[in-house]
């Protein structure tokens, strides 16, 4: 009797086609994220920093740059499995297969400053003006602060290279904030007790210090950028998802310096590429919080997208892409902003527990900013205007 398969109608063949660039330049793309970081844009920062080869070779600094990009999206595999990542799709092509040792001589030849470049190209404001919590009046909302949680090897080199500081007193303010200076920029430094209550009851608290360039206590008086506290807080967010959702707790791989650098600066550069695929994603739909985008379900899709070669070239009538339609699709439920409660405490700033910021406010800044009304024609302290020149009162602030 003739065998017959049950199988054998309900199985349907699925062929997609995959598009990367020609010859040995195929393994460099990161998946549907090369949209963000196009091929233009590598060899534009591979050109700037003079790190592009002179001559063609087997794995060319495009290659490597995305390879190093993609270390970062996959942190727990090593530099054989991320490369088997990027070239799982492309079967076929006659690629070469690197041993684990050239790739690590190949990122100590591309350097740190290309993956510096590229972040300087990606960084900036993402969020409309109109997105709720990307403004304070007629300012953008912006955090600096310094990464201190990101876990580094133990090295006598790295010890050395890292380190602490603390900003000097200029002057003490009726407010209770000082003026001082960090990075070369004139700062004016609030010291606050915040206490922050849930949504269950539970609170916590403890002193912080907030660094801003609103010198004018009359006319940004202190309790109000206090209270914006909350939107500071989603910078913490920010540490989250690099230590948690890409790293995933994991100590970073370089044992220098030099290659500590070129790995922050690609895991910046990755966290804003996805930030930026995020961002355009719930744009299309205005009033959306970005808040309620899940970091994590973009991690992963552009993780799935890398392997599969898929989405590298953008198509005309497909601007979300893969990774906006999961995020769109896995939105988080609204909930309220929190409402810090604070005291400004008069304290010199010595006296106050040590929490520092490391990082220089970034020179783009200024060009993101409205320009600054007029001066204030009495001693009466002006009030807290919006973009309308309407008077900003607390329950403008959440």
């Amino acid at each position: 009797m003739r065998s017959q398969s049950a199988i054998g109608t309900a199985v349907t063949a699925i062929i997609w086609t995959v598009t990367v660039a020609a010859g040995v330049f195929a393994p460099g793309h990161l998946g549907e994220l090369t949209r963000i970081v196009p091929f233009e844009m590598a060899d534009a920062v591979l050109e700037e920093t003079r790190a592009r080869e002179r001559r063609l070779r087997v794995l060319p600094s495009r290659a490597v740059l995305y390879f190093v990009l993609a270390m970062c999206l996959f942190p727990g595999t090593g530099y054989l499995g991320v490369w088997a990542k990027l070239t799982a799709a492309l079967d076929g092509l006659g690629l070469a297969v690197p041993s684990a040792r050239a790739l690590r001589d190949l990122r100590r030849r591309l350097g740190a400053a290309p993956l510096h470049a590229l972040f300087e190209v990606l960084a900036g404001p993402l969020a409309q003006p109109s997105a709720p919590g990307a403004r304070f009046g007629r300012y953008r909302t912006v955090a600096f602060d310094g990464c201190k949680s990101v876990k580094v090897p133990d090295t006598v080199r790295n010890r050395a290279w890292l380190g602490n500081r603390r900003p000097p007193v200029l002057a003490h303010l009726p407010d209770g904030s000082v003026l001082s200076l960090i990075g070369g920029v004139k700062v004016r430094i609030i010291t606050a007790e915040v206490t922050v209550t849930c949504h269950d009851g539970t609170s916590y608290g403890t002193s912080y210090r907030l660094a801003t360039t609103l010198l004018d206590h009359r006319a940004w008086p202190a309790d109000a950028l206090i209270a914006l506290y909350h939107e500071r807080w989603e910078h913490e967010i920010a540490y989250l998802a690099l230590r948690h959702t890409l790293l995933a707790g994991r100590v970073l791989r370089s044992g220098d310096p030099a290659g500590l650098q070129q790995e922050m600066w690609a895991l910046l550069a990755l966290y804003q590429a996805l930030r930026i695929a995020i961002t355009d994603a719930v744009a299309t739909i205005p009033g959306t919080d970005p808040d309620r985008a899940s970091y994590q379900i973009a991690v992963q899709t552009a993780q799935t997208l890398v392997t599969g070669a898929r989405g590298i070239l953008a198509g005309a009538t497909d601007l979300a892409g893969d990774i906006g339609r999961a995020v769109l699709a896995n939105l988080h439920t609204p909930t309220p902003r929190l409402r810090p409660q604070s005291q400004i405490p008069a304290q010199p700033l010595e006296q106050a527990p040590a929490r520092q910021a490391r990082h220089e406010p970034a020179s783009h800044q200024d060009h993101h900013r409205d320009p600054p009304g007029p001066p204030a024609a009495s001693n009466t302290p002006p009030p807290v205007l919006d973009t309308d020149g309407r008077s900003l009162t607390p329950r403008h602030w959440g």
